[in-house]
């Protein structure tokens, strides 16, 4: 049953705009926990402010480019997120991006990013980075 969706995975479907997401799930999303959307062509991360629930978010493989605009408009405006995978994406290929994209959230210990969680050298690379 929809209304019960906490799991949604949309990988590898060619999907350009997530900005259609939270009208296709309507208050679905409000239990909406975790969503793949690895492996398409998303060029921004617009349209996943709205699920506020989601503790899960995997955006690896697509085109997202920018920290300020992407990475920390979704650290930003998901709350509950701890686990976000951004490797493969344009922003992931520049110099720094994991101090930088750890940066983007107030607690560095409250999320896991790729799949690894902030590791001593990160920690002490971003208590430098924030000065």
């Amino acid at each position: 049953c929809l209304s019960e969706l906490t799991h949604l995975d949309l990988g590898f479907n060619r999907v350009r705009d997530a900005r259609w997401l939270p009208d296709a799930l309507h208050a679905r999303g409000r239990v909406l926990t975790s969503l793949s959307l690895r492996g398409n062509k998303l060029r921004s991360a617009r349209g996943l402010e709205t699920l506020k629930s989601l503790e899960s978010l995997d955006v690896a493989g697509n085109l997202l480019r920018s920290m300020k605009h992407d990475v920390a408009f979704i650290a930003d405006n998901l709350p509950r997120l701890r686990k976000v995978w951004l490797e493969g994406n344009p922003v992931s290929a520049v110099a720094g991006y994991r101090t930088q994209a750890l940066a983007c959230w107030p607690d560095t210990r409250a999320v896991e990013l790729d799949g690894r969680p902030a590791s001593k050298f990160d920690k002490f690379t971003l208590r430098h980075y924030r000065k």
